[in-house]
């Protein structure tokens, strides 16, 4: 088995998986569909309670909020989903992936199952929706849990860098995609490869090589880099005027939060932080049980949280003064 796992690590990525492939490995009675704008989104809703939405990032999937699913299942109706581009979901009809056509998706998407209101939590791009919703429909959200979110100028990894080279573009696209790329970018996206279970390697792969997801992934990269370097995105971060608790992981090199801390405390002064220790870009995959158990702690309190609210560190995080 550890042999045959090997050796597929040198898989050109010529051949797209199958979406049936894909329902027949990764469906399950939970799993639910809904056509949306004409595009089959695959979604899953479980659980009681206050409604939660979580929107997971790049070159992701539903499945990377498992853990919280399982830690939060009895205080919440859980609304996760794989996003437009990604996933089973795969690409929209007209493949735009701006927050201007997210937010009238999840217009739509939310309106079909008549929540009218909701928590939002979201990762990486996914977190970008999410703050971009709460400024553009407040009326909808009451809290928003943002994880390793991107907003500002920051320098990029070098995967985005080489989407951008001439000629690339066409050979993702088109041609292949090494899933030795897939592996490694896996790796560095966690703060601990040891964290890594075998299967998360097959599970990007396989949702990656989804029939049309590598054209949203050269695409998205290209609205990235752009964004990196605009000097008007960042500008709606401090809009935002429901209660924010925002998470790293510390060893984050996607998000880089070194370069863009201060610019979020400066625009969002009322928000908590935390930073959890020795974790890379999608910590409620990495450390589920602790990310879930601080969001739960946050999305219960009824009180407003103070301005300049201090940082926490545990171990899992980042804190002014360290909890033991």
């Amino acid at each position: 088995m550890q042999a045959r796992r090997f050796y597929r690590n040198f898989d050109l990525g010529i051949r797209s998986t199958p979406v049936e492939k894909l329902k027949s490995k990764y469906c399950d009675g939970n799993s639910k569909f809904i056509t949306v704008n004409g595009t089959s989104v695959h979604y899953k809703d479980e659980g009681a309670g206050p409604v939660l939405v979580l929107l997971h990032g790049v070159v992701s999937f539903l499945h990377t909020w498992d853990g919280w699913c399982r830690e939060l299942g009895d205080h919440y109706r859980i609304i996760r989903l794989d996003m437009p581009g990604w996933g089973i979901t795969g690409p929209t009809m007209d493949e735009q992936y701006f927050c201007d056509d997210i937010n009238l998706f999840l217009d739509r998407f939310l309106g079909a199952l008549k929540i009218d209101r909701c928590f939002m939590a979201g990762n990486s791009l996914g977190a970008y929706y999410a703050w971009n919703y709460a400024v553009h429909r407040p009326e909808k959200v009451d809290k928003l849990v943002l994880l390793d979110p991107i907003a500002y100028n920051q320098s990029l990894p070098y995967e985005f860098r080489l989407a951008q080279i001439p000629g690339v573009k066409t050979l993702i696209n088109n041609l292949f995609l090494p899933r030795l790329l897939i592996k490694t970018s896996i790796e560095r996206l966690y703060g601990k490869k040891e964290r890594i279970r075998p299967e998360v390697y097959d599970q990007y792969w396989e949702n990656i090589m989804r029939e049309g997801n590598r054209r949203t992934l050269t695409k998205v990269f290209k609205f990235i880099a752009d964004m990196s370097v605009s000097d008007t995105v960042y500008r709606d971060v401090k809009k935002i005027k429901v209660p924010v608790l925002m998470a790293w992981g510390d060893r984050d090199i996607w998000s880089r939060w070194k370069e863009t801390i201060e610019d979020w405390k400066r625009d969002l002064p009322h928000a908590e932080l935390v930073m959890y220790r020795d974790c890379g870009h999608m910590p409620m995959e990495e450390l589920p049980a602790e990310t879930a158990r601080d969001a739960h702690a946050f999305l219960v309190k009824c009180a407003a949280p103070k301005k300049g609210g201090k940082a926490r560190k545990k171990a899992g995080a980042v804190k002014k003064g360290k909890r033991k």
